[in-house]
């Protein structure tokens, strides 16, 4: 553990303060050389805020100082009354906001008073800190809206490590107490078309297995999909474009209604993103569309994902490796002459 960095009486006064990559603050020397334990050390001006806060405003102004960091502080520092209030300053201008109407003068000179918040999702990256994922909640739970937390499903540690010290903190935290689980069996997002297909490797049969949801973006690839192919293209996926403006054409409808329909088929709940209302209209059309059996086939059959080690080993053995059979059990009463 490193020691605390001490201020010698060198001449400070020729320093000015600057900012590091992780948000702690360094002088900036300009003519005269500290020693070297002496570089890291913060600028005098500079103030402590409760709460984790740093920031060289002698005034106490929080939303007067835009060039402030956080940095780490002890855990028990980030969910202290003075640290929220000085995250209420900053991001919403005061605490009025959260509880009452903003008056607002638009560019007509019409006063109103508006109050509104859009629902935030919180995503806490697998492998991000502890600290910074519990400073994203507690600026969540800020706000009057609906905040949905996901969880890093690839980093299984992550919500323990966010959840524990927040309940060692004080479980009648109102920051704590404001929050409730909904359902803990999670979901599963993924990249999953018929040009994009390696999720049924694993990713799938797992999520069959455990009965988790799964969504899935890019259903139409950027809009390959949808009839728009790019000058360089390769071999699989022209294979899945063929396939769907061949059936499209059969069947009277437009590529994307076709590859939309089969995702629908799938049991995935799509995520669309349109740039037109003529688009919208078009994907929407895809739930009225049913596919069927052959069509099916023959799209599956042209973008099937290619079976590699250990898929392909473990299927052509599968009877090799299965366990052998179990002997009958001999009936009660029999004795053996």
């Amino acid at each position: 553990m490193r020691r605390p960095i001490q201020l010698s009486d060198a001449r400070l006064e020729d320093y000015e303060p600057s900012t590091s990559p992780a948000g702690l603050r360094r002088p900036r020397r300009r003519h005269h050389r500290l020693p070297r334990r002496d570089r890291r050390a913060p600028h005098p001006r500079q103030e402590p805020v409760p709460g984790g806060i740093a920031r060289n405003d002698p005034e106490g102004q929080c939303a007067a100082a835009p060039h402030h960091r956080e940095h780490l502080p002890p855990p028990g520092q980030f969910l202290t009354r003075e640290a929220l209030e000085c995250r209420i300053e900053r991001t919403f201008g005061g605490s009025d906001v959260l509880d009452g109407w903003v008056e607002h003068t638009d560019p007509n000179g019409r006063r109103r008073r508006v109050r509104a918040f859009r629902p935030r999702l919180v995503h806490m990256l697998a492998g991000n800190s502890p600290s910074a994922a519990r400073t994203s909640i507690a600026g969540a739970t800020l706000v009057k809206a609906v905040n949905v937390f996901k969880m890093p499903s690839t980093d299984p540690f992550a919500t323990v490590a966010v959840l524990r010290p927040m309940a060692d903190i004080a479980l009648a935290h109102p920051v704590l107490r404001s929050m409730s689980a909904v359902y803990w069996r999670g979901c599963l997002q993924i990249e999953y078309s018929l040009a994009a297909r390696s999720p049924d490797r694993e990713l799938l049969p797992m999520a069959r297995a455990l009965g988790l949801t799964a969504s899935a973006w890019s259903l139409l690839v950027r809009g390959l999909l949808a009839g728009k192919p790019p000058s360089r293209l390769p071999a699989s996926r022209r294979q899945a474009l063929d396939a769907v403006t061949e059936i499209a054409a059969e069947t009277g409808l437009t590529p994307a209604r076709v590859a939309l329909a089969w995702v629908l088929r799938q049991g995935l709940l799509p995520v669309l993103g349109t740039r037109t209302v003529a688009q919208l209209h078009d994907n929407l059309g895809a739930l009225a569309v049913r596919l069927d059996d052959k069509q099916l086939e023959r799209l599956d059959a042209a973008t099937r994902v290619r079976r590699e080690y250990p898929y392909d080993f473990l299927h052509d053995r599968r009877a090799a490796l299965a366990p052998p059979e179990p002997e009958p059990e001999p009936e009660k009463g029999h004795r053996e002459r």
